[in-house]
This record gives C-alpha cells, sequence and structure tokens, in this order.
C-alpha cells in the first residue's frame, strides 16, 4: 500500500472519493430491441431499450446510475471536529491535520469507531506525532454497524454482522503487519508500544444484512469488504 510506504518517511494524512463525474453514456448498439439477442428484449426489457437509444443509464429510482447523489453517499471522510470553530474552518482543519477516517457507508455507518493513544499521560489523536516520550499505549474501539438513513426497507439488521478490526504496524524494518486482530462490534481494546512505528487501522465486514437488498446477487453478502480505513498515529 502506498500510504504506509509513505508514512515511513513523512507525517501523511488520506481522504477517500468516489472519482464521480457523472459522464458515463452508452452508445447504440442495436437497431431495435429484437435484434439485440435471441429473448433478451423480453427478460430485460429496460436494458434492450438502452442499447437501441444510448444515453444515460436510468435505473428503477428514476435517477442515472452515475448521479452525484447517488454515489457520494456510497463513500465519505468523517472527521473529529472542534465544535466551537466555525463548522467550515472546523472540517477542514480536521481533514488538514489527519483528524478523520474513510469509510464505504453503504455496508453501513460507523458508530463510535475511535482510534487514539495515550502518550505519558497526554492524548494523542490521530493524524498526530510523538516524539522522546517514555510511555505510551494505544487505545481504539470497533464500530457498530448502523442502518444509513439512504438505506432501503430491505436493509437488514445489523447486530449479528461480523466485522473485523486490524491493527497495523508500520516500520521500517518488516513494512506492514497486523499486531492485533479482533472480531466483533462495540469493544475497546488496548496495545502497547514498543519502539518507533506508524499505527492505523483497518476495518473489514461480511455484510450479511445487505442479502435481501441485494436480490439475485444475494451471494455477494457472503464476501468480506473493507470497510473503514483510518488516518495514523506516529511515533518516531
Amino acid at each position: 500500500m502506498k500510504f504506509d510506504e509513505a508514512v515511513k518517511s513523512i507525517r501523511l494524512g488520506h481522504i477517500l472519493a468516489t472519482d464521480i463525474h457523472r459522464n458515463v453514456e452508452l452508445p447504440v448498439i442495436c437497431s431495435d430491441v429484437e435484434s439485440c439477442q435471441e429473448n433478451f428484449f423480453k427478460d430485460e426489457p429496460n436494458l434492450a431499450r438502452l442499447f437501441t437509444v444510448g444515453g444515460p443509464a436510468i435505473l428503477s429510482d428514476g435517477d442515472r446510475i452515475d448521479s452525484y447523489i447517488r454515489t457520494l453517499k456510497w463513500a465519505s471522510n468523517h472527521a473529529w471536529v472542534d465544535k466551537t470553530a466555525p463548522e467550515h474552518l472546523a472540517i477542514r482543519d480536521a481533514i488538514g491535520k489527519a483528524r478523520s477516517y474513510s469509510a464505504f457507508d453503504i455496508l453501513g455507518m460507523a458508530e463510535g469507531f475511535d482510534l487514539f493513544a495515550v502518550v505519558d499521560e497526554q492524548p494523542l489523536e490521530m493524524g498526530e506525532e510523538a516524539k522522546n516520550y517514555t510511555d505510551a499505549k494505544i487505545y481504539f474501539r470497533t464500530p457498530t454497524v448502523v442502518k444509513p438513513p439512504f438505506a432501503s426497507a430491505k436493509f437488514g439488521d445489523p447486530k449479528d454482522t461480523e466485522i473485523v478490526t486490524k491493527l497495523i504496524k508500520i516500520d521500517a524494518e518488516q513494512g506492514s503487519q497486523v499486531v492485533k486482530e479482533v472480531v466483533g462490534q462495540g469493544w475497546t481494546f488496548e496495545h502497547p508500544v514498543d519502539g518507533p512505528a506508524i499505527y492505523r487501522i483497518e476495518v473489514w465486514m461480511t455484510p450479511k444484512h445487505l442479502a435481501a437488498d441485494l436480490g439475485d446477487l444475494a451471494w455477494m453478502a457472503d464476501q468480506q469488504y473493507p470497510w473503514i480505513y483510518s488516518n495514523a498515529l506516529f511515533f518516531r
């Protein structure tokens, strides 16, 4: 991972973006629906029509497949902000200092996730760096899966959804390695810092609660997917 290589030498933060441009349009593929493929127009009439007229693909909700309103809520950045400052300045400050994490909210909203350290009895937040310390310990809380406000009525109960939280250590000698891996929602753990290194969190999910939403693709709910990428804690 390029991020892991870069943070060995510089203090760096990341953000997540969907890179959507709302410019996906299909050319005309068939002269008429019957010529697309035998019986295709009967099984997939809307898709067959799109192949004959071209243009943007409109889904069952009436919006195009690559709309901003659809894709921008699939993934986002969650920042810890100073509530006493003007909102736009607080967000810019938090993102600039890497006091944030990235999440694929389409799988579910992450509630309660946290990552910080206590260094010589003082808090160290994500994106911050500790030097010349005598004692340091990392604390993290695994998130709870919550139904997003934009989810459909078929979104299942996520209380038993399996998530795997991985604490990853990065150093110059051994590269990136998982030093603690835990399963479950809403648990708090600690890990001692035993020398110079960078630490970050990845959370992976098997989203069985999405099976009903996926319909014929319900098998995809049995696969594991990345859900959260935290920013890092730096110990030099």
